[in-house]
Order: C-alpha cells, then structure tokens, then sequence
C-alpha cells in the first residue's frame, strides 16, 4: 500500500450531509436581451447543485465541516478583514511549525453524496501553499477521498515548492467525480510536517470548495414573468420540477422580464432577471385534402394553449368572424380538425389561440 494511503486513519463516522438552500438556477432561453421571441415558446433554464456544504468557509468551521487526525486541533478558519486575497473574507488554514520536533498529521473533512443520477459531477477548489525556506521540505499538502477511513484517490500531494505556488496566490483545481455516483465519500485536506522543523516555516490554505452536480432530481422552481424588471409573487406564472415551462399568453412585440426561483428546505434562491422581446406570432393553418364529411385542416399545437376554428362566410360579410369549431387544448404535436364543407361559395377559416 501507498505511503500516503497509510496515513488516513479509519476514525471516520459515515454522514451524509446534503446542500441547503438550492443554488439558483442559470437562465438559458430566451437569452438575455434576445429579440423577435416566439411569444408561444418556451423558458429554459440549467441547475447545477452544489453538493458542499460551506465551501466558501464564511460561517466558520461549520456546519458541513469536521477535524480529524493526530491533532485535528491544526486546522482553523483565518479571517481577512481586507479580502485582499480575491476570495472570501474566511477560509481554511493550517500552519507549521507546531512548537514541537514531533510530526503532526491533521485532517479537514466533509463528507460528500454523489448522486445516484448524476450527469455530471465537478469537485473544486482552491489551494495556496507557502514555503518561506525553500527548497527545505517542511510540511506536505494532500488532497484525498476517502471511504469509510480508507483512501480511494489521491488529488493533490504537494510541499510549496513547485512552481504554481511561487506567486504566493491561490491555485484552482478540478477533478471529475461521475465515476463515483452513487457513493459516498469523505473530501480530506490533510497537512502533516517533517521533523525537525524551523519556527515559522509554512503553511496551506483552502477555499471555494464546490462539488458542482448536474442530476436528474431537481428542486421545485418558481417562474416569474412582468412587463417591469421588478418581478414579485404577483408575477409567478408556475412552479415545476422540470427545467421548462411553456410561456404563458403573451403579447406581440412586447418587452418582457422572467427570472426562475429554485425552492428548497423552504428557501427559494433567485436566477439574474432576463429581458427579451417577442415578436410576431406565427400560426400556421394548412390545408390538409377532403375527407368524407368535410376538409382537413392541421395545424402544430402547444399542450398549454386551447385552440377554436373560426370561419368568415365571403370576403364581403357583414357578420365577422365566429367560432366554427371548438377543438380545446392542444396535445403538443401536429393535430387536425375537420370542418363542414361550407355552404357559401366563398369561406375563410383561421385559428385562433387562448390560454
């Protein structure tokens, strides 16, 4: 076995911890500012869950988070009144020496539930070593995932001496987790030192720790749509747990604003508000040939839309347009109607659309 398999000790306890609120959904048709919209289309939108309970460490230690090791006592939460780093104002961080020659092994853990039905599955952060007496080995930075005490993977193995952590700033990595749908995990950053070591010598840091999944369970979303950028719960036009909803009956060459509010454990998370405008709206009517009783007409439906036949007897009629045939909602595919060979030499027919 692995040197570094070897120092993951089995004093895990299996907990599934699960992100709470939902994170907000990311707006995708119509894009924002789009033009000549079908205003009998549809809105669309992406969700990506994000599986890591305060990855960002701004509410401290917890919750999600637990200390583990030799001496769990290493890791803490520093706090940058300034931000002058770029992230956040808090993050994870362990520093050697200990005041002591002996060797020190902590662990910063979470424990991690990949999703049974996951499409994708994204784990990333952010790490910034600092070695002030390179090129001494002082201490070690290793990224694992563990299950039940044992270690599965090594992600990251690495002392502050290579080059990517030589400007001091935080490092970006990213790894694909689909492979272990399905399963839980523990995410371990685990620093332990050489010794002897010099007195204030190195240290790790971590944020923006994310575990971004894209799977078929969805929470309940909210869709808004007004005439004005400020949408409130008068302007929700419904709620699904799929990812579209057709738009509801919507004028011609109108400006319009929608946005999508993700529910979960009683918490809705709002999408950006999108602006768009429609533009014409194109029905099609298409004569279909003769049937025994009258003539067919076709045309393509929508299921949130109901749909009459009206009929003008002669181009001259003083009576208008009125129903012919009622037909109801539509089924979402092509349908046809048949309607009675007209009595007059000269007919009309157009369909008209309500919700």
């Amino acid at each position: 076995m692995r040197f570094w398999a070897l120092q993951v000790v089995c004093f895990l306890i299996a907990r599934i911890v699960f992100a709470s609120p939902a994170p907000a959904p990311l707006l995708q048709t119509p894009a924002a500012g789009a033009l000549n919209v079908d205003p009998d289309g549809v809105l669309s939108w992406r969700w990506v869950d994000d599986l890591i309970s305060n990855g960002s460490f701004e509410s401290g230690m917890s919750p999600g988070w637990y200390t583990g090791g030799t001496d769990p006592g290493l890791w803490s939460i520093y706090t940058d009144t300034t931000n002058s780093d770029g992230m956040g104002y808090r993050f994870a961080t362990v520093e050697f020496p200990y005041q002591s020659t002996n060797h020190f092994m902590g662990q910063l853990i979470q424990d991690l539930y990949v999703p049974a039905d996951a499409i994708s599955a994204t784990l990333q952060w952010k790490e910034r070593i600092v070695n002030n007496l390179p090129p001494r080995l002082i201490a070690r930075l290793r990224v694992l995932l563990a299950q039940g005490g044992i270690a599965v993977a090594l992600l990251e193995d690495a002392n502050g001496n290579e080059p990517q952590f030589r400007q001091r700033t935080f490092v970006s990595r990213s790894t694909n987790l689909l492979a272990y749908a399905g399963q839980t995990l523990q995410l371990i950053f685990q620093a332990d030192n050489y010794f002897p070591v010099p007195q204030f010598g190195w240290y790790a840091d971590i944020d923006g720790v994310s575990l971004a999944c894209e799977h078929l369970s969805t929470p309940e979303f909210q869709v808004l749509v007004g005439n004005t950028s400020t949408l409130r719960a008068t302007n929700q036009i419904g709620s699904t747990t799929d990812l579209t909803i057709s738009m509801p009956l919507l004028v011609t060459n109108h400006i319009y604003y929608w946005k999508v509010g993700a529910v979960r454990d009683g918490v809705t998370n709002f999408s950006s508000t999108f602006q768009f405008k429609t533009g014409p709206r194109m029905i099609s009517l298409t004569y279909k040939g003769f049937s025994a009783n009258g003539i067919l007409l076709g045309f393509s439906s929508k299921t949130n839309r109901s749909y009459t036949i009206e009929q003008k007897d002669g181009s001259l009629s003083t009576t208008g347009w009125y129903d012919l045939l009622p037909i109801g909602p539509g089924t979402g595919d092509l349908m046809e109607a048949e309607v009675p060979l007209p009595f007059m030499d000269e007919v009309y027919w157009r369909l008209r659309v309500s919700q």
